[in-house]
């Protein structure tokens, strides 16, 4: 499991991710994996996940949209026949054509109801990784409860306490808990910056990654459906810490709407999952 191999609690040392920070050129693409899961609610770590994105979107990250990101994977999946949970740190930064990794984890869930009171509690783990080289850039667990509930002092206050009660423990207070949870796990994160790039100084164009293999042949069939499609591919081959990838792309164009649409217009058509990648305009189309 990811869980027992990822996520061991230490302490951080604040100024590494700042750090960390002033050695990237410009602002890195996050991809926030699924989050695992130690409780009994099986819809509750797609909550968290989705709670933690919208409150990490406004850091200065490039963020991969969360569909995209779960494309890839159960593309990869029905592809290569392994889960990404079985991929190397290295290897998913690959396939998702990123260089920072979030891993999640909801750890516990309690609900407590009894009569006029109510309580929530979600406790979660997070783990921010550099998909480059491995390493760890940030890690913090959280614990949120909230609880409601009086002696009401006549007959229709205990009855607006009592449906305020069931409202808060089936929707509204487990949703506070779950934005409460989150809120606080980005809040804690250390601030970073990133340089910015200059406008007109260092162009930059997208290339669209449909599917990337470490079997060229598979590679080659994917080139070949593309462009019975009539999608100009190319196959781009590069070797990352010692592993050799055959990337399978489309591009480039201009970063922005541009690519956008052909990102949806491929996922929608096709059904493969589209990843676009900022590229140096400087870099040639592969073969």
């Amino acid at each position: 499991m990811i869980a027992c191999s990822l996520f061991h609690r230490r302490e951080n040392d604040p100024t590494a991710f700042p750090a960390w920070a002033t050695t990237a050129h410009y602002s890195p693409v996050v991809a926030i994996l699924p989050f695992t899961n130690k409780t009994n609610q099986p819809d509750l770590p797609e909550l968290v996940r989705v709670g933690f994105y919208g409150h990490f979107s406004p850091l200065p990250f490039n963020d991969s949209e969360l569909g995209d990101i779960d494309r890839t994977l159960e593309f990869v999946k029905k592809t290569q026949k392994k889960s990404w949970q079985e991929f190397s740190i290295k290897d998913i930064g690959t396939l998702l054509g990123v260089q920072v990794l979030v891993y999640g984890e909801v750890t516990k869930f309690t609900k407590v109801y009894a009569g006029v009171y109510s309580q929530i509690g979600v406790s979660g783990k997070i783990k921010i990784m550099d998909s480059q080289n491995g390493t760890t850039l940030w890690e913090d667990s959280y614990d949120t409860h909230f609880h409601e509930g009086e002696i009401p002092l006549n007959p229709f206050l205990f009855v607006f306490s009592l449906a305020k009660t069931y409202t808060n423990i089936r929707s509204t207070q487990e949703l506070r808990a779950i934005d409460d949870l989150c809120r606080n796990l980005v809040a804690r994160i250390p601030k970073v910056s990133f340089p910015e790039d200059e406008k007109g100084s260092r162009p930059f164009l997208c290339e669209i990654q449909i599917g990337a293999f470490k079997d060229l042949e598979r590679a080659q069939e994917l080139k070949e459906e593309l462009k019975n499609k009539n999608y100009e591919a190319f196959i781009r081959t590069i070797k990352k810490h010692g592993v050799v990838w055959h990337r399978v792309l489309i591009g480039p164009f201009d970063c922005g709407q541009e690519t956008d649409k052909l990102r949806d217009k491929i996922t929608t058509e096709l059904g493969f999952p589209a990843v676009p990648i900022k590229v140096d305009a400087s870099v040639q189309q592969g073969d």
